[in-house]
């Protein structure tokens, strides 16, 4: 009776881990009540908030920070100076940076796939330029900065639908300058 309660309580709790996402390895002599290793995976919690009409979007994984700022706000078409719109989504992105970052922040310019690689990347690279001269004059918080073009290599969207035409709103996500740094 006894040797059959603690099979039926090691049984349990190892379902019980697998229905919660993890898994139980049992040691042979578990079942008597003598040895049970468990292991939990633990998963990384994101969290994504959008604001000011889509044109911040911001996303939390871990201790990392991404602030997305959409470059149809920010720039013209085929430039990398900043609009007049771009003021609040540049004051939301300071505001972020003064109030979490510890250390770095990175910014880094993305394009959609109109055009060639190499203009898209030096198009990428002006835009984030521009972005982080906007920031350090917005930002109080003792930080540096380190800028890149990524240019049309990491995309958020498909850029093209699938049969082949254009995807207009894909290719709107894409255009884009992030901010990423990690909490303090």
């Amino acid at each position: 009776m006894r040797r059959a309660r603690a099979t039926a309580v090691a049984a349990a709790a190892a379902a019980l881990l697998w229905l919660a996402g993890g898994a139980a390895a049992q040691d042979e002599d578990a079942a008597t009540g003598k040895v049970l290793d468990l292991r939990v995976k633990i998963l990384d919690l994101e969290r994504k908030v959008t604001s000011q009409g889509g044109a911040v979007a911001r996303r939390d994984k871990g201790r990392e920070v991404r602030v997305g700022l959409s470059a149809d706000v920010l720039f013209a078409f085929n430039s990398a100076r900043l609009t007049g719109r771009s003021r609040k989504a540049l004051a939301e992105a300071a505001a972020a940076v003064d109030r979490e970052a510890g250390g770095a922040v990175r910014v880094e310019g993305h394009t959609d796939s109109k055009g060639s690689n190499s203009y898209n990347r030096r198009l990428s690279e002006r835009r984030a330029q521009s972005v982080e001269r906007a920031l350090s004059k917005l930002v109080k918080a003792d930080v540096s900065y380190k800028v890149r073009g990524r240019g049309e290599s990491d995309p958020v969207a498909p850029n093209a639908k699938k049969d082949g035409s254009d995807n207009p709103a894909g290719r709107r996500l894409n255009r884009r300058v992030e901010v990423r740094f990690g909490r303090k």
